[in-house]
């Protein structure tokens, strides 16, 4: 997790130097449509997840094979409605972008999708593994196909850009494949080591409208993911020039990083609270919600006392001047993207009891609201977007969910908020000290000063950790490193 996120911003720059801004946006773009269609998944990530985990439970091995044969039947026909999705969205490109774009640009544009739908013609029948991976608690394996994509795809991609000279199609040709290689690793170890089988004769149709029932919420709040974090290209693309589109895109590295980190948390908590949620053991989930807001915790506001103290200097070594702006951006969503992601663990319950219900409404109602109010008063530009992200955010992900919270007893939130600021407290008054000494002492903006800052507060910043927040389970786990 850590080298994923060291790697982007080592080579982003490069991405960044090597493409140009006008092409970047391109890319960015690109990569924004790609996941659009990504939705076309349909939540049935989720649901091979969460039946699996079911089916494992039971020890039904059957039920087992019916769930694999049925989906990945579905997952081919879904990769042929991504081939033809992209087909129609390139035939229409011009009319979508001709009015912001150069000729140009969007026949690069139109080029880059249709390879992103071949992409996603092989990919989605073999995206099946990866949930398998996860129901089976194999993140050793996954994140170590993780691993060698983060340290081989950013590198090979660097010396084609700079050796061979290619530009935001070369660079879209370089990530695709990459994407097909991972989905397919995922595949070759789930059918060696999980006893994955896709057998014709296992398809059972009189399980769709079971799956349907749960993956249709999925597949909504896929929709809402998408729209939430997704739509700033798209909708900055259609109002503003490429070089904005760039701008969005340097913020949304910072935010959808920050965010892929709480994530990965949420992942590695999902079997297990599915199975406790299964079994209806109520203690075990309270113990197990604690431990994971505690660690989230930790882990978030770590990650944003840094970029508050140093995202800008950051930003101006890393991507140059031009791109100043995407701090402001990236720090206006970042902050109430913390109290959102602390409050996973909602999900993930909802996830074992499919009920999402009340998401969904309340999510999309804030972000429908949220949208047409900024719109409103500030119009569509790169200040006023992290504006409505950042309300749509605290509205349905953070107000709304407590609501449910409260409502089904599903933990204390006056507890786990007093426990936190306990944890928080004193690295929060370290943090505004460091911040006012490095403020108000006349210290240079040079390279190796910048270093020198982040190595004194984050050393200083382990030690008040340790001192202050953790608690003695949570020291024993760090020294002896287990659960």
């Amino acid at each position: 997790m850590i080298l994923n996120v060291l790697i982007k911003f080592i080579y982003t720059p490069f991405l960044l130097r090597a493409l140009g801004q006008s092409e970047y946006g391109l890319y960015s773009l690109v990569m924004s449509i790609v996941g659009y269609l990504s939705i076309l998944d349909m939540g049935f990530g989720g649901t091979v997840t969460r039946y699996a985990v079911k089916y494992r439970t039971a020890g039904d091995k059957e039920g087992l094979q019916k769930l694999y044969g049925t989906l990945s039947a579905i997952y081919i026909i879904i990769g042929l409605l991504a081939l033809l999705i992209c087909i129609a969205l390139s035939y229409f490109a011009d009319n979508l972008f001709g009015r912001t774009m150069t000729g140009d640009e969007v026949e690069k544009l139109r080029l880059m999708i249709v390879l992103c739908g071949i992409n996603l013609l092989f990919t989605f029948p073999l995206q099946i593994s990866a949930s398998v991976v996860v129901a089976h608690e194999k993140f050793v394996f996954k994140n170590a196909i993780s691993l060698a994509r983060v340290l081989l795809q950013p590198t090979i991609l660097i010396l084609l850009l700079y050796f061979v000279h290619i530009k935001s199609v070369g660079a879209i040709i370089v990530v695709t494949s990459f994407n097909f290689l991972t989905y397919l690793s995922y595949y070759i170890f789930s059918v060696i080591k999980l006893d994955f089988r896709f057998s014709l004769s296992k398809i059972t149709p009189s399980l769709i409208p079971s799956l349907m029932s749960f993956s249709v919420w999925m597949f909504a709040i896929m929709v809402f993911d998408q729209l939430q974090y997704n739509m700033g290209p798209f909708v900055l693309g259609m109002f503003q020039s490429s070089e904005i589109v760039a701008i969005w895109g340097v913020a949304m590295i910072f935010v959808l990083n920050y965010r892929s980190l709480s994530t990965a948390i949420t992942n590695v908590f999902m079997p297990s609270i599915l199975s406790i949620t299964f079994n209806d053991n109520r203690e075990g989930l309270f113990s197990t919600i604690k431990r994971m807001t505690r660690l989230q915790a930790l882990i978030l506001v770590t990650i944003l006392f840094n970029f508050i103290l140093f995202g800008k200097q950051f930003l101006y070594l890393w991507a140059g001047e031009d791109y100043l702006e995407a701090y402001k951006c990236s720090l206006t969503v970042m902050i109430p993207m913390t109290f959102s992601l602390i409050l996973e663990f909602c999900y993930l319950y909802q996830l074992a009891k499919n009920d999402f219900v009340y998401r969904i409404i309340t999510s999309f109602g804030s972000l429908i609201v949220s949208f047409i109010l900024v719109y409103c008063i500030f119009g569509i530009n790169l200040q006023s977007f992290p504006i409505f992200m950042a309300l749509s955010l605290v509205s349905g992900q953070v107000v709304f969910m407590c609501i449910y919270i409260e409502r089904n007893k599903l933990a204390n939130l006056r507890l786990i908020a007093i426990d936190l600021l306990k944890m928080l407290f004193i690295p929060l008054l370290y943090t505004a000290l460091f911040y006012l000494v490095i403020h108000f002492l006349p210290l240079s903006n040079t390279l190796l000063s910048f270093i020198f800052k982040i190595l004194v507060y984050n050393s200083l910043l382990l030690g008040v950790l340790w001192l202050f927040s953790l608690s003695d389970k949570e020291k024993a786990f760090v020294i002896k490193k287990q659960l």
